[in-house]
C-alpha cells in the first residue's frame, strides 16, 4: 500500500512541490546519486579553488518525531483528500512494527 501512495505523491515533484536538491523515494534519484552530485560539486570546486561545504542529514527516523495532524494538513494543502488522505492519517497515527523471530512476534 505504501508503494502505491508513493506512486500518487510523485505529482508533487511533477508540480515543482519537492526540492530538486530531494533525492530520497523519488523515481531515478537515491541517496547514491546524491553522493556522486556531491563528490562531482565538490571537485569542480576544487578545481576551481573555491570553497565547498556538504552537509548530509539523515532524517530515516523523521516521520517518528513529525506530529501527523500537521503532517495532514500539509498532505491537504497539497490537494489530497477524501479517502487518500484518512487512510494516510491512520497509517501514521496507528501503525505500529513488529518483528517475527522464529516463533516469537516483538512489537517495536
Amino acid at each position: 500500500m505504501e508503494s502505491i501512495i508513493k506512486d500518487h505523491m510523485l505529482f508533487l515533484s511533477q508540480h515543482n512541490l519537492i526540492s530538486k536538491q530531494q533525492h530520497g523515494f523519488l523515481v531515478r534519484k537515491s541517496t547514491c546519486i546524491q553522493l556522486i552530485e556531491c563528490i562531482n560539486d565538490r571537485s569542480f570546486s576544487l578545481k576551481l579553488s573555491k570553497l565547498c561545504y556538504c552537509i548530509f542529514i539523515d532524517f530515516s527516523k523523521a516521520f517518528d518525531y513529525v506530529l501527523d495532524d500537521k503532517l495532514c494538513n500539509e498532505f491537504f494543502s497539497c490537494g489530497f483528500s477524501g479517502k487518500l488522505l484518512s487512510w494516510i492519517h491512520a497509517f501514521l497515527h496507528a501503525s505500529t512494527s513488529r518483528l517475527r523471530f522464529g516463533s516469537c512476534l516483538y512489537k517495536i
